[in-house]
Formats: C-alpha cells, structure tokens, sequence
C-alpha cells in the first residue's frame, strides 16, 4: 500500500509536472503565435506606413511638379503672349504711323483751281508738296466761270451763261460734270461775273465771290435750294482756311488791295 501510495503520488506529481507543462507550453505557444502575431503586425504596418509615405512622398512631388511646371507654362504663356502682343502692337503702330506720314507725305492736298486762256478757261490742279507740273483737268469755253470741285471729286460746282460777252449773265450750277443738262441749278440769281469759288467741308455749301449786275462785288455763300447769304462787300478773290470753317479772300479799300478773313457763319 505505501508502494502503491507511493506510485500514486508519483504519477500524481508526474500528472501535475505533465499538466504545467502542456500548460507551459500552450502559454509559451500562445505567446510565441503572439509574437509571431505582433511580429507581422509590426512588419505590416512598417510596410504599410513605407508604403504609404512613399505614395504620398511622390504624388505629392507629382503634384507639385505639375502645378509647378503648369503654373510655369502659364507665366511663360502669359508672358510671351503680353510680350508678343506689346511687340505686334508697337510694331503696327510704328508700320502705320510710317505708312502714314509716307502716304501724307508723298500726296498732299491738292490744289484746285481755274485760269484764262484765249477764248476759254483751263481748270487745273497741282500738288504743292512736290515739283511736278499742275495737271489740266478741263478746258472750258468762256460759257463756265468760277469751277470748283468737292473734296471727294464726286461733283462741280460753276458758272454758267448760254451767251457770251457783253450780255453775259451766269448762274450758278453743280454737278457731276460740266453739261448743264446733267447739272442743277443752285439759286436763281445771275451774275455779271463769277470770281473764286469753293465748296465748304459739308461737301453742299458753296462759297463765292460775284459782280453783280449792279457792278458789286461781294462775298456770298449758297446751300442748294436755300436763300443766299451775303458774307462781305467788296471781295475779289476767296478761299477756305484747312479747317473750312474761316473764308480768306481779298477786298479793295480805298484804293487798296488788302487780305480779310471771316468766319463761314458771317461773324
């Protein structure tokens, strides 16, 4: 019995060594999967956490770099665009402004105007900006006086009388050319002689000088089917400033040729 006893707290004792140590060994099991566990956790997360870092390292070095060069490629855009803009238009203005000056240059106003010749009267015109010789645009009999032309050279202004001579009377006509079926008449008045005559800047008004037939001389001006409007006394010869808006003509005074001017309203 003390044998068997003894056997039996033998295998007892055997049975709790065995038992601490299946324990032992599910806890150092469990804790070594444990740790195998953290372990890969561990290993994941640094990877992850790598990963990671580095995607978000380079698309944020991706994105930078594209806002930057695209931010870029627009400044330079812009920039070249303005420069090129500036440049074109400066180089625009200084063709045209060249262009210009040369064209104004090498035309010039024209000078419009009539002289006697045997039995008639030439009308010519002449560039006074060079040294070319005036160039005759009309020969005329002595039926035209007083010939003037638009601007635009689209229509004639001038006197006309069916008879020529001591029983000469001229009235006052406009058109596009100098066959009186083709003209108009501008005013029923009628004038010994016809003197300077010009169209004002509106292209309608005409300006003159006249003998009346009562053997005065004045300043007048017309605007077709309207009254005529007597400017001065004793005008002779008359021509509009560049602006249009002041008449030059001359006057005899006492016995002396002198040069006046007025407005083309009268005052």
């Amino acid at each position: 019995m003390r044998i068997r006893t003894s056997d039996t707290s033998t295998r007892t004792q055997l049975a709790w060594g065995i038992s601490i140590a299946i324990a032992c060994a599910i806890v150092i099991g469990c804790g070594g999967g444990g740790g195998a566990d953290f372990t890969g956790t561990s290993t994941n997360a640094g990877t992850n956490a790598g990963t990671n870092a580095g995607t978000n390292a380079g698309t944020n070095a991706g994105t930078n770099a594209g806002t930057n060069a695209g931010t870029n490629a627009g400044t330079n855009a812009g920039t070249n665009a303005g420069t090129n803009a500036g440049t074109n238009a400066g180089t625009n203005a200084g063709t045209n402004a060249g262009t210009n000056a040369g064209t104004t240059a090498g035309t010039g106003p024209e000078v419009f105007y009539s002289y006697g010749i045997a039995n008639g009267t030439n009308v010519a015109e002449k560039n006074p900006t060079d040294a070319s010789d005036p160039v005759t645009i009309l020969s005329l009999t002595d039926n035209y006086q007083g010939i003037a032309s638009t601007v635009s050279g689209s229509n004639l202004g001038y006197g006309y009388s069916p008879v020529v001579g001591a029983n000469a009377l001229y009235g006052l006509w406009e058109g596009a050319d100098t066959i009186i079926s083709h003209g108009t008449r501008l005013s029923n008045n009628v004038y010994i002689a016809v003197g300077s005559m010009q169209f004002g800047v509106d292209g309608t008004t005409v300006f003159y000088t006249a003998v009346t037939s009562e053997g005065n001389n004045f300043l007048f001006k017309v605007t077709p089917h309207t009254n005529i409007v007597t400017l001065d006394s004793g005008a002779e010869d008359m021509a509009l400033d560049p602006t249009g808006t002041v008449v030059v003509y001359t006057k005899s005074t006492g016995g002396s040729a002198e040069i006046w001017k007025i407005n083309v309203d009268g005052t």
